[in-house]
């Protein structure tokens, strides 16, 4: 038998590397919205919050309503460590927001707030807090739209708009801003249940509602239907056919929803309130807004594929 004196190939080298310098869109997204996002801490809790806005001196905070205290003490410090004592305008606890109010006497980047009416389920969202005090770093989640909706966040009879995401909150995210994937706000963070893996974000939609009447009276009055409901613009072609309405149909609300003891019920379609039609939710939302609990209230209402009028009083 002859020996095999063939000699192996030799194996090529490997050589490891690691990527030091790769970045994502959504690395930049966060590195532009990072200096608007804010610490807010209270003798109750500390917490995030975000920019609102700017009229002449005056900024705007918008973060969490767990954070009040009887002493009416609140601290703000920007992503570059400044802190700044800030005045509260008002809060309101059937959307959970607060309203902050400061003066700084330096430059500060003010959030671009979206357009939470056109979210539509399975959009990419992110999540960022304020730096820890600890540490002096936030954190970043990412995930998508599960569902964007309405829910009642207190015992009040208020369904507020709301964004459930798969994203993870951290304690410390809680006020602070939910993110479309251009960085514009969305809504504002306010649980986590960590069993089901969900959270929810108060959407813009109503913050922005929220925030002037907070800033006019310093609480929020309003009327509350007690209903869940859908805008009709937003219902497929077989929706508006299974309930009798024209498939070109763009205006009205559709009720989903409603309380055991509420004059609605499921599938009627809301048309006119008062007098006034009724285009899509945000145009109801913004008329509710503008009402009283115990005001009374007369809706045109389709209802098994007739016309008819409820009259009811908003709670």
């Amino acid at each position: 038998m002859t020996a095999n004196n063939t000699a192996s190939p030799a194996l090529p080298q490997i050589t490891q590397t690691t990527l030091t310098d790769y970045t994502s869109d959504l690395t930049k997204v966060l590195d532009d919205t990072r200096s608007s996002v804010v610490t807010v801490s209270s003798s109750s809790r500390t917490a995030s919050g975000f920019v609102y806005g700017r009229e002449e001196n005056d900024l705007y905070i918008v973060t969490t309503s767990d954070l009040y205290s009887d002493s009416g003490e609140v601290t703000v410090y920007f992503d570059s460590s400044a802190g700044m004592k800030a005045q509260i305008v008002g809060r309101d606890e059937a959307t959970n927001v607060m309203l902050l109010k400061l003066q700084p006497g330096f430059e500060v980047r003010i959030s671009r707030l979206g357009d939470s009416n056109l979210l539509e389920q399975g959009e990419y969202v992110l999540t960022l807090s304020g730096r820890r005090s600890d540490t002096g770093s936030s954190s970043v989640s990412f995930g998508i739209v599960s569902e964007p909706g309405m829910r009642r966040l207190t015992s009040a009879p208020w369904y507020t708009s709301v964004i459930e995401t798969d994203a993870v909150i951290s304690p410390d995210s809680i006020g602070g801003p939910l993110l479309d994937e251009g960085g514009a706000v969305i809504g504002m963070l306010v649980s986590y249940n960590s069993a089901e893996r969900t959270g929810l974000a108060v959407s813009v939609d109503e913050i922005r509602l929220t925030v002037e009447e907070l800033k006019t009276d310093g609480q929020v009055s309003r009327g509350s239907l007690g209903i869940v409901s859908r805008s009709v613009a937003d219902l497929r072609s077989y929706e508006k056919s299974t309930r009798g309405l024209q498939l070109d149909a763009i205006n009205g609300v559709l009720v989903t929803a409603a309380m055991e003891d509420s004059e609605l019920q499921a599938g009627d379609v809301l048309l006119q309130i008062n007098g006034e039609e009724i285009k899509d939710i945000h145009d109801l939302r913004t008329k509710l807004y503008g009402m009283n609990a115990g005001d009374p209230v007369e809706l045109q209402v389709l209802r098994s594929g007739e016309q008819t009028t409820v009259s009811t009083e908003l709670r």
